[in-house]
């Protein structure tokens, strides 16, 4: 019964639906007529990693010779070679993509064997098949030169539900005015006589690219089209036995050096190293530092999948790559009141706080741009405490406010509005600065909900107003437990906002949880919550009764899959160093706790889970030692710590004597 409900999660996982294919951006140039054979576009924003780039180009020579195209990240253009046309009326044209893209600033670049200039067209678009994703090409539909208002390629067919497919054409005319045919959208046009539209066919089936123009010319015209991806397919990893699984060699495996790759010997998943705590950096005393990713729901991956924000046990941070090489050093780093939040779109741009001034940061080189972005002249300090990340929608901020009482104001705030959205006043008040303190006052951790409220975990369980975790509504503090606890929050597959956390009636009275054990994982819609309706209805159980975890989400229908890490908490152990005194010699597999020391993901709707790797940290031996497993904004990467390189034992020359934990990555989308 185990191996049937194993092959059936195997195959509703491996049969998704497609992924929409979307338009992200695109720029075009044109130097045609020119005595030059090249031609350069740069996207105005970064591009995120995984997407696709498609080029057009229209040289300016009747006979450009052989065309090609670079760009400066090193991604490999194709062309496609049905939709080259040479000397047809005078005009020429050609498509190229390239698939899986790097993330960053790109500069297309197109050339030509023969002088004369040439137009370019460049887009993005996210959702398309990473491998192999062109899947029809064609030319233009008339075999001579043919002048009239209407251009059109010829026809090409495609195999899959919601494939994109783009059209371009030249007309030998200028001064024109273009429409994009039925079905189309209009991305690029210009009076110097080319165009580019698309469409997603919702259906497989038979196409034909076409514009219409405002008086006849010569024309030529091509077309392609691109498969889907996969909708949260999955790259690595086995779905969930209800079994547990002792990791191999539990006393001897060591990762490999920073930069390189193993595979996860269970579940199957290849984990890359980016950081080596015994070599990579010394600090004033000559010891060495140890590295983690901060925390669960904060991610520390930018919105590019291309950086990495990483914190030294000296309260430092760096930025590195996902190769684990240093990008921005500490020193350039500024000295933040909390942690610093990457932008939502910009992946070289972060916001941080010092004194009461918001800053953005931006990566330039090596450097860190500074920028003022508010002063809260109201408050002495500011902080942006434990936990919270940016907002789904990227536009809000929760911070913490010091007033001249010393109370605290826990605020929301707009980047876009410049203003506060929501303020809660706390009746504790704080000792001290509160830009000195990652957890001020009363504080321990703050979240933003999917819909921008703030919810605050309070230092103290209990049923008092500022105890356990609330949720500030902008009039009321809603009891989500009187229990402190690991939570995120997010939207569920239908668009509601919800909160994940251990829930039932020890945690707030009343409350119900969907788990067969009555103490799981769950999914709680917070409307019913604020509704006072403390009961099973709209609840799901995500995990029934897991150990101990750490969770992060703010996740929607395009992103469904939390991320959990397991840790242990047993006095003694398996999870402690070897040459620990409460280290005991891993038990056997029947014996090892389910999902012990794992990363997993777990759909949003707990259709399916994911064992994507053991995090083989020795998690007994402190904070620094646990997984904190985060996943990046698009579910692509999970970012974990461990201590795995050093099963037994720190090096003598840390700078925390037992703290030598290093960052690790999985890509897992």
């Amino acid at each position: 019964m185990r191996r049937l409900f194993f092959i059936l999660v195997l195959f509703c996982l491996n049969l998704s639906a497609s992924a929409t294919i979307t338009f992200v951006q695109s720029n075009s140039g044109n130097n045609a007529g020119t005595a030059t054979t090249s031609l350069s576009v740069t996207l105005p924003s970064p591009t995120t990693a995984g997407n696709l780039i498609v080029a057009y180009v229209v040289p300016g020579s009747a006979q450009p010779g052989s065309i090609s195209i670079a760009d400066n990240i090193g991604n490999t253009y194709a062309p496609a070679t049905s939709t080259l046309i040479t000397n047809q009326c005078g005009m020429s044209q050609e498509f190229f993509y390239a698939a899986n893209v790097a993330g960053g600033n790109d500069t297309i670049t197109a050339t030509t064997a023969n002088p004369g200039g040439m137009a370019l067209v460049v887009l993005e678009y996210s959702g398309a098949a990473t491998a192999n994703p062109l899947d029809a090409q064609a030319s233009s539909s008339q075999a001579g030169c043919v002048s009239s208002g209407s251009p059109s390629s010829a026809p090409v067919t495609t195999a899959n539900a919601n494939e994109l497919i783009i059209t371009g054409a030249a007309v030998s005319a200028t001064g024109l005015v273009w429409t994009a045919g039925s079905g189309y959208t209009l991305r690029t046009a210009t009076t110097f006589g080319f165009a580019v539209a698309d469409q997603t066919a919702s259906t497989a089936g038979t196409y034909a690219g076409s514009f219409n123009l405002s008086a006849p010319a010569n024309w030529i015209e091509s077309a392609v089209a691109f498969k889907p991806g996969r909708q949260n397919a999955i790259l690595c990893g086995q779905p969930d036995d209800g079994l547990p699984h002792l990791p191999p060699n539990w006393d001897t495996f060591t990762p490999p050096a920073a930069g390189q790759s193993y595979v996860d010997p269970v579940f199957g998943c290849p984990v890359k190293r980016l950081t080596n705590s015994s070599i990579d950096e010394t600090t004033w005393d000559g010891t060495y530092l140890s590295f983690m990713n901060y925390y669960s729901t904060f991610t520390p991956m930018n919105a590019t999948d291309t950086l990495l924000l990483i914190i030294s046990n000296d309260g430092l941070w760096r930025i590195r790559d996902l190769n684990g090489k240093a990008v921005v050093p500490s020193a350039n780093t500024p000295i933040f009141s909390g942690h610093p939040i990457w932008d939502a779109t910009n992946g070289n741009l972060f916001y941080y706080t010092s004194y009461n001034i918001l800053f953005s940061g931006t990566v330039t080189g090596t450097t860190i741009q500074r920028t003022p972005v508010h002063t809260f002249t109201e408050y002495s300090g500011i902080i942006s405490p434990d936990s919270a990340d940016l907002s789904q929608d990227g536009d809000h901020i929760a911070l913490v406010g010091q007033n001249a009482d010393n109370t605290m104001d826990v605020f929301v705030w707009s980047l876009s509005q410049q203003t506060k959205t929501s303020v809660y006043t706390t009746a504790c008040t704080i000792s001290g600065s509160v830009t000195g303190a990652s957890q001020p006052g009363c504080l321990h951790k703050l979240q933003l909900t999917a819909n921008n409220l703030l919810t605050m975990e309070f230092m103290y369980d209990g049923s008092a107003p500022e105890n356990g975790i609330r949720l500030w509504t902008g009039s009321a503090l809603v009891h989500l437990q009187d229990k402190t606890d690991h939570y995120d929050t997010g939207y569920d597959l239908s668009g509601n906002s919800i909160f994940l956390a251990m829930n039932n009636s020890l945690t707030l009275a009343n409350l119900i949880n969907p788990c067969p054990s009555g103490w799981g994982l769950d999914v709680r819609p917070l409307n019913s919550m604020i509704a006072g309706q403390a009961t099973s209805i709209g609840n799901i159980c995500l995990l029934d009764h897991p150990q101990y975890w750490h969770v992060s989400y703010r996740g929607s229908a395009s992103q469904p899959w939390a991320a959990i890490s397991f840790f242990d908490a047993r006095p003694q152990g398996p999870e402690f160093f070897t040459n620990d005194a409460n280290y005991q010699v891993p038990p056997s597999a029947v014996q090892w706790e389910l999902y012990e020391d794992e990363i997993i993901l777990a759909k949003i709707d707990a259709s399916a889970i994911y064992r994507l790797a053991h995090a083989r940290s020795r998690s007994g031996e402190g904070y620094w030692a646990q997984p904190h497993a985060a996943v990046s904004r698009d579910g692509k990467y999970v970012i974990f710590t461990s201590t795995m390189a050093f099963p037994n034992g720190c090096p003598n020359n840390m700078h925390v004597p037992g703290q030598c934990s290093d960052v690790y990555l999985i890509n897992v989308q």
